[in-house]
């Protein structure tokens, strides 16, 4: 007698908190900008919000399946017919073809989100980008030799393939989510670091001025210096913890699961975030204190 267990369930529903990682960012362009640049992201931004809505499409389409699946299931266990096996059979392997499906779309939503992503270098979205392919390509052929499968044990067996091979891609899913959230962070130190440089060279000015109408007086240039002094503390620090999730990233891509790997990076760039926001608080002191009168 045929036995048909339950097929695992391993969707990793999308959710903003973990894909778009610990940073949030505003957009402070104009809407009049129409730089080259701007209007590549532009684009880009169409084509994830396009890549969005084809996975929530065929995740819908997934659940129905998944729930006729489960419905035969129970219907097969219950009358042992040949009827009864003949409809659980078809409707594990629509199940299993949505399955596949949604992992595909939810791959095109990491490629498409990545490739928007801030501070990630043009290397890294590359190599990314042809582990997803790779990824994908599995799947597709996957979802190719499923009609293949002469019984529901075969059914089961090709289930259990995709689920092992779903552990890889939730760490390469892992991965993405570690370069974007580490990009938005890069892409707030180049900025921070840039401002302090500029203010750096104005305190210096500042400190070299002769005519008594633009010089500020000795507490003001205390104030300014103890600022950027805390500044530089502070990025070094910063710089320390995104330096350490970065050292993880070959421990994330050779572990099993990925998740606990991922947590402890997200740890050490969180840190790092609330020292550059600190960094930020510093150089806005310092830029009071410039403009403000003696």
């Amino acid at each position: 007698m045929i036995k048909l267990t339950l097929v695992p369930i391993f969707i990793l529903l999308l959710t903003g908190s973990v894909l778009f990682g610990v940073v949030s960012a505003q957009d402070e362009t104009s809407p009049t900008d129409t730089s080259p640049t701007e209007t590549v992201l532009t684009i880009n931004d169409a084509l994830y919000k396009q890549a969005l809505t084809a996975y929530n499409l065929s995740l819908e389409k997934y659940k129905k399946a998944h729930e006729e699946y489960l419905l035969r299931r129970s219907q097969y266990i219950k009358f042992k017919t040949l009827i009864a096996q003949q409809e659980a059979s078809k409707a594990t392997l629509e199940m299993l073809i949505a399955r596949n499906d949604v992992v595909i779309s939810y791959l095109n939503v990491l490629r498409e989100r990545l490739f928007i992503a801030e501070g990630v270098s043009y290397e890294t979205k590359n190599r990314l980008d042809i582990a997803i392919n790779l990824e994908k390509d599995w799947y597709m052929k996957h979802t190719e030799v499923l009609p293949s499968a002469e019984t529901l044990e075969n059914l089961v067996s090709d289930s259990n393939e995709a689920s092992a091979r779903y552990r890889q891609t939730k760490v390469l899913a892992y991965e993405i989510f570690y370069y974007i959230s580490d990009g938005k962070i890069e892409d707030f130190r180049i900025r921070l670091n840039n401002i302090m440089g500029e203010l750096k060279v104005v305190k210096d000015t500042i400190k070299s001025e002769e005519r008594p109408e633009y010089q500020l007086d000795s507490r003001k240039i205390k104030n300014i210096e103890r600022a950027l002094l805390e500044s530089e503390n502070r990025m070094a620090r910063a710089s320390e913890l995104q330096l350490k999730a970065r050292e993880e990233v070959y421990r994330l891509t050779k572990s099993q699961d990925g998740l606990s790997v991922y947590n402890s990076m997200l740890i050490s760039l969180t840190g790092s975030q609330q020292f550059f926001r600190e960094v930020s608080s510093f150089l806005k002191e310092v830029i009071r204190e410039i403009k403000s009168s003696n």
